[in-house]
């Protein structure tokens, strides 16, 4: 089991892909103005949506109640790098607050 940093971009709407655990998934952040907040979207490489509008915040598994047969296998978090236990801000996302994605247990772990 391994667990990976996934790059972000503080620009407060970005879409991008990301391969996880051998499938291409695509990224769609969005900063909410109103709420103070991110949210993500998550979908195939062809579009097809596998969670939508999830709210960013520290230290939950953000796919843990996403059920499909097409969500990745393993676990996306939101990690405040500095220990503070604070959701990610808008200027300080992808430096200060990190996504990490938790791949799914292989055979033997």
């Amino acid at each position: 089991m391994g667990l990976r940093q996934i790059p972000l971009d503080s620009y407060p709407d970005t879409t991008q892909q990301c391969d996880l655990d051998g499938a291409t998934y695509t990224f769609r952040f969005r900063w909410s103005q109103r709420g103070e907040c991110w949210h993500m979207d998550l979908r195939t490489v062809d579009g097809t949506p596998i969670a939508t509008n999830i709210r960013l915040v520290n230290g939950y598994p953000l796919l843990r109640r996403v059920i499909s047969t097409i969500r990745p296998p393993g676990e996306l978090y939101m990690i405040d790098l500095t220990g503070q236990d604070e959701d990610p801000t808008l200027d300080e996302f992808g430096t200060r607050f990190g996504l990490f994605y938790m791949e799914a247990s292989g055979p033997y772990g």
